[in-house]
């Protein structure tokens, strides 16, 4: 069975905002530019099991609407059913709205920007399908004098309020993150980069072990593209591998995905089609 991350959504479930908010909404920024440099109209996915066999009723489409503002992905697999989730894009090629929609429930991203395009609040919207109640969440950002991440806001249901507060290093990169509910500190989440400045660890202290653990790592290739990601699961027992392989053009063509033992669990191949 096929494991390959498809999307990451803009609200993780672990608390690591600045990644989940920050860095993932820069990336989907520059994924969907390379998208438009490269005058793509049509990506599909084919996706394959670790002995080669195709996966059974499985579908993965993406379309870009003619002005290049719009990104709709269509997914369906027989373990989580279809879904479709649309990015939309400013002028300035900004994602300012997801919608995020299944047969059981929708979700609604917005995106706010400030003068200088740096992200200061993502708001979210979502309920059941053939339910009255409605779950709300809004992350406000605050950045210093120097232009980076000071404190986020999260604010639950208009009512329930935590703050995040972050620590950048002497270079200016987030090191620490850290959470406080009710003027009670929480857990931290530290941040550590590699030679080349480029984020390469994400740990917390793992309170079953007694020790800081990572939950992800990171490598690139020669040209700073992602090319490895490790995600650690049950508190260290396990984790699982992501590669990917890129043409010259910068477009993703094949993710694989390895077990602890790095053998082969799935692949995606991917598919373009230009406009003309």
């Amino acid at each position: 069975m096929i494991c390959v991350f498809f999307l990451i959504g803009p609200f993780a479930l672990k608390a690591q905002f600045y990644y989940s908010d920050i860095l993932n909404n820069l990336s989907a920024n520059r994924h969907f530019q390379i998208l438009k440099n490269n005058k793509i109209s049509n990506v599909r996915g084919e996706s394959f099991e670790a002995d080669g066999r195709p996966t059974e009723d499985f579908s993965f489409v993406q379309q870009v609407n003619p002005s290049f503002s719009q990104l709709k992905t269509v997914t369906s697999a027989p373990l989580s059913g279809r879904s479709a989730l649309t990015n939309f894009f400013n002028s300035q090629g900004l994602l300012y709205r997801t919608t995020d929609s299944s047969t059981s429930s929708f979700t609604q991203y917005e995106y706010k920007y400030d003068s200088l395009s740096r992200l200061v609040q993502i708001s979210s919207s979502s309920n059941i399908v053939g339910e009255k109640i409605k779950v709300t969440e809004t992350h406000d950002w605050v950045y210093d004098a120097a232009g980076a991440p000071a404190k986020m806001i999260r604010i639950k249901d208009k009512s329930d309020t935590t703050l995040y507060l972050f620590v950048k290093d002497e270079k200016g990169k987030i090191i620490e993150e850290q959470s406080f509910y009710k003027e009670a500190a929480g857990e931290k989440t530290y941040y550590y980069y590699n030679d080349q400045q480029m984020l390469s660890d994400i740990v917390r202290f793992n309170q079953r072990v007694g020790k800081l653990l990572p939950d992800y790592l990171f490598n690139y290739n020669e040209k700073k593209e992602l090319q490895e990601m490790v995600t650690v699961q049950d508190g260290g027992v396990d984790y699982l591998t992501w590669r990917y392989i890129y043409s010259e053009n910068g477009l993703k063509m094949e993710e694989q995905c390895l077990n602890k033992l790095k053998q082969l669990v799935g692949r995606l191949v991917y598919h373009y089609q230009n406009k003309n």
